[in-house]
């Protein structure tokens, strides 16, 4: 036995129920935070440099999860009640967590856990050698079943959970082997805010006999046969009558025991239990309900000062770095195996969404959800408690909360993990016609949106490390192209923007042509559509922002790979800003005196009018 087994069963041992594995049925509920405090400790003391300390596959699923559960989830004592159907630990447990819950020199046992995840992450992708080739193997084993294809289109009208424990999945064992090698995959206002999560159901109330403390709490160790044997905690709750099926008995199957379906963690199933195709709920469906959260979170800080303290936030923020992590590591797999000639878990991801004809429409549809715009399908949470922590709220309650509008948006912060999903699914298309598509659904949905989130994605986007610089400013010069194009509503504007084989000072050249030519300003001034002046304003900051954008993008990429600019090229920069200042200005006016009052007759057919004083405004 090597030093890294010895590591991996000495890292097995903080969570010594593991064990039970092999000879019970029972599952296992880890709802000790000193027991899970003193894992994570060992764990970011290991030493990176000479890395041994490889985790199991089992201890793996619960750093995952503790990972994707917000700080008030896990705490199954505290807002989230038995009352809304949900399994509560103990009074008993709640005295042992309060002395982590009340530690104000530790993080959260899920940014700790983000922390270690992204760690070994930085460790895969630095050091080659035996025992990381384990850790990245017991990663990808670990991650698999949320990655193996599945079509899945649309969510069910409503979702009814249940507390009960789930039955274990049967399976068949084949005569086949089971390592690395052959790992294979088949395919408002804030009362609306409030009230939309009402409809989610919850599950119904169970039964919790007191004598549960000892058996379904982890971590106790010789405390555990005390309270066992305590008698005035024997009281069992009633069993449910077992159902007897007429005729003969059916053969046993052989079943192969997955830690999957007997291990919990506060009360609840792993995430990778939640997000297995066979459950009805994936990926995709967890980004859509992530960033609805994002969204109505969003919406809170418009208003309510104290919005990240809201249930809202919390999820938002856990799902944004859990989800970071799971993309960082999805992109190391990605590269292990072009190198192996392997299918990636990219691949069968995209095989989810259904057929690949129209699998960038729906990629582009799930990672552009919320913004403020309604989706086709409903969200849905991945673990019932977090409806009921968004529910009971006492943030977002009327009478609590102050009424002052914060400056910080989660819509804006949450384009760098848009971007770095729009990215690493760039990375893993090889196909031209492909990456067109994927640049035509990005632009076409990107238009619906306002300015400032158009702008915030096309930076994020921009500034990702881990593509080739050659690979992500052609893609990110293909949108605002694309863009330009749609805005304007006009072919011909074609012919004045840059191509990605041009130099820098060509590229200028043409933005200064293209900032001179009527093709840019008649497609936006001339529109008859615009009912009123916010809808032709919407437009024009858009195009005109676009326009600046990819001055800088283009002198941004410049300097990336020369360090500073030539004096011809910072004169030529100047020049066309101020080109694109001075028409802009000009053929903005003209639109404005076009709408004034003084100039339109009675029989104009036009959809709205400004004052002169509106205008002079």
């Amino acid at each position: 036995m090597g030093l890294a087994d010895v590591q991996t069963k000495l890292i097995d041992s903080f969570l010594a129920e593991l064990e039970q594995l092999k000879s019970t049925d029972v599952p296992i509920n880890f709802n000790n935070t000193s027991q899970l405090d003193a894992l994570l400790t060992y764990l970011e003391n290991a030493d990176v440099h000479n890395f041994c300390s490889v985790p199991s596959v089992n201890v793996l699923h619960i750093i995952l999860t503790l990972a994707c559960r917000c700080p008030q989830s896990s705490w199954t004592h505290s807002k989230v009640s038995s009352d809304d159907g949900i399994e509560v630990s103990s009074s008993y447990m709640k005295e042992i967590n309060d002395k982590y819950d009340n530690a104000l020199a530790k993080d959260s046992l899920q940014q700790r856990s983000v922390n270690i995840l992204n760690r070994y992450v930085d460790i895969i992708s630095s050091n080659k050698n035996k025992n990381t080739h384990q850790l990245f193997k017991n990663l990808q084993i670990a991650i698999q079943p949320i990655c193996e294809a599945s079509i899945h289109f649309s969510r069910p009208r409503s979702r009814q959970y249940s507390s009960r424990d789930e039955s274990p999945v049967i399976e068949t064992i084949q005569d086949s082997e089971s390592d690395e090698e052959n790992i294979e995959f088949v395919a408002e206002t804030e009362t609306d805010l409030t009230s939309k999560y009402r409809h989610l159901s919850l599950p119904t109330k169970n039964v919790i006999s007191l004598s549960d403390i000892g058996s379904k709490t982890t971590g106790l160790g010789e405390a555990t046969s005390l309270f066992q044997n305590m008698p005035h905690l024997s009281a069992q709750a009633t069993p449910e009558p077992e159902e007897h099926s007429p005729g003969p008995k059916a053969k046993k199957l052989k079943v192969e025991r997955s830690p999957l379906e007997y291990l919990k963690l506060f009360d609840d199933h792993l995430i990778t239990n939640r997000l297995m195709h066979s459950k009805g709920y994936n990926i995709w469906d967890l980004l859509r309900w992530v960033f609805t959260c994002c969204d109505d979170s969003s919406q809170y800080q418009q208003f309510l000062f104290n919005s990240n303290n809201t249930a809202l936030h919390g999820i938002w923020e856990t799902y944004n770095s859990a989800l970071s992590f799971m993309f960082r590591f999805l992109k190391e797999q990605l590269d292990y195996c072009v190198k192996e000639s392997k299918r990636s878990f990219l691949g069968t991801l995209l095989t989810q969404l259904g057929r690949s004809q129209d699998c960038y429409e729906r990629l582009v549809e799930v990672v552009f959800t919320g913004l403020g715009l309604r989706t086709r399908e409903k969200p849905f949470p991945c673990f019932p408690r977090e409806t009921s922590l968004i529910k009971n709220d006492l943030c977002t309650s009327s009478s609590q909360g102050i009424r002052t509008k914060a400056e910080r948006s989660d819509n804006i912060q949450s384009m760098k993990l848009r971007a770095q999903i729009t990215a690493t699914f760039l990375l893993h298309e090889t196909n031209r016609f492909n990456k067109l598509e994927f640049v035509t659904q990005l632009s076409d949905k990107l238009i619906q949106f306002e300015p400032d989130i158009v702008f915030a994605f096309l930076h994020s986007l921009s500034n990702v490390q881990f593509v080739a610089e050659s690979i992500l400013h052609k893609f990110v010069l293909m949108i605002y192209n694309k863009l330009i194009i749609n805005i304007v509503g006009s072919e011909d504007v074609a012919y004045h923007l840059m191509g990605y084989s041009d130099s820098t000072m060509d590229k200028i050249e043409k933005l200064d042509q293209l900032f001179q030519s009527t093709d840019l300003y008649n497609g936006l001034v001339n529109d008859s559509t615009y009912k009123s002046m916010s809808e032709f304003q919407k437009v024009w900051d858009m195009a005109m922002g676009l326009c600046y954008e990819m001055v800088a993008f283009t002198v941004r990429s410049e300097v990336s790979q020369a360090s500073e600019l030539s004096e011809e090229l910072l004169n030529k920069t100047i020049e066309t800003l101020n080109t694109l200042n001075d028409h802009s200005e000009w053929r903005y006016k003209e639109f404005l005196r076009s709408k004034s009052s003084d100039v339109v007759a009675d029989g104009d057919d036009i959809n709205f009018i400004l004052e002169p004083e509106e205008i002079e405004k």
